[in-house]
């Protein structure tokens, strides 16, 4: 766990404390998938840590595609609770800190479909990404780690891991912050400069629920993202617009903006959000 050196590199950037969080979910896309498992570490502003964990039943079936990725069963989560207490003892747990995850955009967005689902207010309250950190921290640094997933990075720090597990995650992730800070001083000297790399949005910008129904014309892509199937899209606005572009799709999350797809554009080589208020068109490549 995190030793006390850590635990102050991390209050000097959040002086209130932070909560680093973990979900396991049935897919990535919060509109469709469902939680099913929460993992979470908390660092007051006295340096007191503690932990919260909570299974989920999710009320569908998982596939042995996703069992495959966290040992999680249908018998495992067959007596736990459904989500509306999880969820709220979670949010009591966090406060008033700020969240902090890896890949945030695609846990957060879970938590913010959860609030909406369950009638209950969404929190004020600031999400950063652990990932954008590291990319910031290593990108022309040598060595370095081979790519910014959570696994790599905790081997890269020589770190054990355990099992693929929403708490397992969340130690690791905090600790991992924690060693990037502390080596990174220089290129992340304070909060202010943090902000700038890892902050992604408040919750509280998510409080319209009618912005983040699927509409029934994109199921279909909903279901090519489950399986990350590759598509070409035809998308309204870019350089590209009006083109077939041929894109990896991977999840649909929710943006301050609205509904976006995740996924990888073949054509410009990298990682990137559609809206799809802009998707004009889109089918199996």
């Amino acid at each position: 766990m995190l030793n006390t050196n850590e635990i102050n590199t991390l209050l000097e950037y959040f002086p209130k404390g932070v909560v680093f969080f973990d979900l396991e979910m049935t897919g990535l896309s919060a509109v469709v998938d469902k939680i099913i498992e929460i993992g979470a570490v908390r660092i007051k502003r006295d340096g007191t840590v503690s932990e919260f964990h909570s299974l989920v039943n999710p009320l569908v079936s998982l596939t042995p595609e996703n069992s495959s990725i966290h040992g999680l069963t249908n018998d495992d989560l067959r007596e736990a609770p459904t989500l509306k207490s999880p969820l709220k003892e979670f949010m009591s747990f966090v406060g008033s800190l700020p969240l902090l995850a890896h890949n945030a955009q695609f846990d957060a967005s879970f938590i913010i479909r959860a609030h909406h689902e369950l009638y209950l207010k969404i929190p004020n309250l600031d999400v950063f990404d652990s990932c954008k950190v590291a990319r910031k921290a290593y990108k022309e640094a040598d060595p370095a780690p081979k790519d910014y997933k959570l696994q790599t990075l905790s081997k890269f720090f020589n770190l054990s891991t355990q099992n693929h597990r929403a708490l397992d995650d969340a130690k690791i992730g905090l600790k991992t912050m924690a060693l990037i800070l502390a080596q990174n001083k220089v290129t992340l000297p304070n909060y202010s400069e943090l902000k700038k790399t890892s902050y992604i949005f408040n919750l509280s910008k998510f409080q319209k629920a009618e912005s983040y129904i699927l509409n029934k014309k994109f199921l279909p892509l909903a279901k090519m993202a489950r399986k990350q199937e590759k598509i070409l899209l035809t998308y309204k606005g870019g350089s590209r617009s009006g083109e077939k572009r041929p894109v990896k799709a991977i999840a649909i999350v929710p943006l301050p903006s609205g509904l976006s797809l995740y996924g990888f554009c073949e054509l410009d080589d990298k990682f990137k959000f559609f809206k799809l208020k802009k998707i004009t068109d889109f089918e199996t490549a």
